[in-house]
């Protein structure tokens, strides 16, 4: 091969997407071993989750052309492409990956296989279901196409078109449901894509242990299907390699990209030139004019992962907050598997090295710098600020309800403050938020609280923006006696049903609680709920939401549970229990109970930790009439 030849041609990664099978660059990873090990398995399930760019899809191809040759049949299925409509559907889902797996094994069969695949589906029941069909559908292809002494490996890449269209769930059941079935013992699945594990699998119903992960690595040390090209840079071509991975941090497609450089700018140099020369290549061709110069969107993929990715604006604060303390500490922190280090390994700017938590590489280091990270910041603050503007928590009446019972006067446990006055900082905090102007629109110009403890209607404040409520409220006031609080939420109801309706408090009202304890008159509590319920047009028009604080809630959070869900049996459901120690913040679980769906509403800590309480809650809104 002549030299300008092997200069144009020889770094194929660098045109971005899936390298070709013939490509003489890639380069070989565990990963590839791993997966190929699987498709033999007794396993039926495993996903490789990984930033873009990663190489996913090259090494998909490059294991299926592996077992085709071993005589197994393959299927590779891109998401993205089949067409469904961004609000897709089982019914959507399933039919399109049946046709796309019988195209595939078409070749291979006689020429007829999907009419006789359509006649064996119309013979079923018209009204089965979607995925019942999709696995009766398959277990006549694998019969009908793929010998005993075979494995069928289906590739799913771009799985997280899968949460766009909330069908992560659906499709992982059904993958439970065929694990360890006989009959699909030679049938494995591969997901593919940029998607947290947790975001796959979100239902705690469909949770099991047979996915088997494969994590996708950067390059790492001896690369020899790269060195061949970087011949005519130096003698030493495995030194120029090292410099360029101390720079890529072994991203295979920076790697490429910057071996590509060398090439055609680098000749014959000496090896004290080669950190300078190299250095001088980064900052020419990658950190100068990034935006403009950035070959195949890399960088910008990075920067709209966190503008616009699939998670919410919240947890990409979250990890942009992280990779920020990473940046200024200029150390790695140990991998702890928290949804923030996972959405950062997403987002191509950290991975998992060694068991520790680490920026990619030095280049990131210099374009998405604390400049940025502010921007972005910014930017996400803005957004968030846009979303608040046309959500219906805005124009409400706010009444805050606090327990004023003697437990609140209790130091708990690691606190240096009584729960008396840790409450006084929160409640102010929320108080701030909800009347934050947010583009010239609130959710409330004003609060109206309550004290509650004894068998009677508790003291009234009005606070609007100059109200200082630690000195006003609780520095005036002092924990009491019991936690009776159905005289007090009556008063404060009926202050709000005679509130004349303006503007400001169109869309009706919340009623916020915070309690250390369960309340001494719960039941005669429950019957007031249950007729606010009845009485309501809408469960829009008014939300309840209790907020436990301190150690004895926490440890026991059952006896609300119960209550929430006894007060989720009435027309409305107008009342959810939430953890302050678990809360983001009150807008985020105000606005949580103003979605249209009911699992929605629960918060995640519920689902996570009281699985069985959270089935029988849906089990319960299954049964609820529309």
């Amino acid at each position: 091969m002549r030299h300008k030849e092997l200069m144009e041609t020889y770094y194929q990664g660098i045109h971005g997407g899936t390298l070709p099978l013939e490509a003489a660059t890639y380069v070989e990873r565990e990963a590839d071993q791993r997966l190929y090990n699987f498709c033999r398995s007794s396993s039926n399930v495993a996903h490789v989750l990984a930033a873009r760019q990663m190489g996913k899809s090259s090494l998909m191809v490059r294991v299926a052309d592996r077992l085709q040759q071993n005589g197994n049949f393959c299927v590779q299925v891109n998401l993205q492409q089949l067409g469904l409509e961004q609000n897709g559907s089982p019914e959507q889902l399933y039919p399109s990956l049946l046709w796309e797996i019988e195209k595939s094994l078409q070749p291979r069969t006689a020429k007829d296989l999907r009419q006789r695949l359509n006649t064996f589906l119309d013979e079923l029941p018209p009204d089965i279901a979607p995925g019942l069909k999709f696995r009766e559908g398959l277990e006549f292809l694998l019969s009908e196409v793929v010998p005993e002494s075979c494995q069928l490996v289906i590739f799913l890449d771009e799985i997280q078109h899968l949460i766009s269209w909330n069908l992560q769930n659906n499709f992982l059941g059904f993958l439970k449901a065929i694990a360890g079935n006989p009959i699909f013992a030679r049938v494995k699945f591969v997901v593919l894509g940029v998607a947290r594990p947790a975001d796959i699998l979100t239902d705690p119903q469909f949770a099991f242990n047979a996915v088997y992960p494969i994590e996708l690595t950067g390059l790492r040390g001896d690369c020899p299907q790269l060195l061949r090209g970087l011949e005519p840079v130096s003698q030493d071509p495995e030194a120029v390699l090292r410099e360029i991975l101390s720079w890529t941090g072994g991203k295979p497609f920076l790697t490429q990209l910057l071996c590509d450089v060398a090439v055609h700018e680098l000749h014959h140099l000496p090896a004290e030139e080669l950190p300078d020369q190299i250095e001088f290549l980064v900052k020419n061709h990658l950190f100068q004019d990034w935006r403009r110069n950035d070959r195949q969107s890399h960088f910008q993929e990075i920067e709209r992962w966190f503008k616009n990715g699939y998670i919410t604006i919240k947890e990409r604060q979250k990890a942009l907050k992280l990779y920020s303390s990473l940046l200024m500490q200029g150390r790695a922190e140990v991998f702890n598997d928290s949804p923030e280090q996972f959405s950062l390994v997403i987002s191509g700017l950290a991975e998992k090295r060694d068991g520790m938590l680490v920026i990619a590489n030095r280049i990131y280091e210099q374009v998405f710098d604390q400049t940025w990270i502010t921007t972005t910041e910014e930017y996400l603050t803005s957004i968030q600020e846009e979303f608040m503007v046309s959500a219906k928590i805005l124009n409400r009446d706010v009444y805050i309800l606090i327990d004023q019972s003697a437990s609140m006067d209790i130091t708990d446990q690691g606190k240096d403050k009584t729960r008396w006055q840790l409450l006084a900082e929160n409640v102010a905090g929320d108080v701030k938020n909800l009347m934050r102007d947010r583009n010239g629109r609130k959710v409330c110009d004003k609060v109206t609280l309550y004290l509650f403890s004894r068998d009677r209607s508790g003291k009234r404040f009005e606070i609007d923006e100059k109200s200082s409520i630690q000195r006003s409220i609780f520095d005036e006031n002092f924990p009491d006696s019991n936690t009776y609080i159905a005289k007090t939420f009556e008063a404060c109801f009926k202050e709000q049903e005679q509130s004349p309706k303006t503007e400001a408090n169109k869309n009706g009202a919340f009623i916020i609680i915070y309690t250390d304890g369960m309340l001494d008159d719960r039941s005669i509590f429950e019957k007031k709920i249950r007729q606010l319920s009845e009485n309501l047009p809408n469960e829009e028009v008014l939300k309840v939401v209790m907020i436990g604080v301190g150690d004895d809630v926490r440890s026991n959070p059952k006896p609300f549970l119960d209550l929430d869900f006894n007060l989720t049996q009435n027309k409305h459901n107008i009342f959810i229990f939430e953890l302050a120690d678990e809360m983001e913040d009150i807008i985020d679980t105000l606005d949580r109970q103003l979605s249209g769906k009911p699992e929605d509403q629960v918060p995640n800590w519920v689902k996570q930790n009281y699985p069985d309480w959270f089935a029988k809650y849906q089990d319960f809104q299954k049964t609820r009439k529309p």
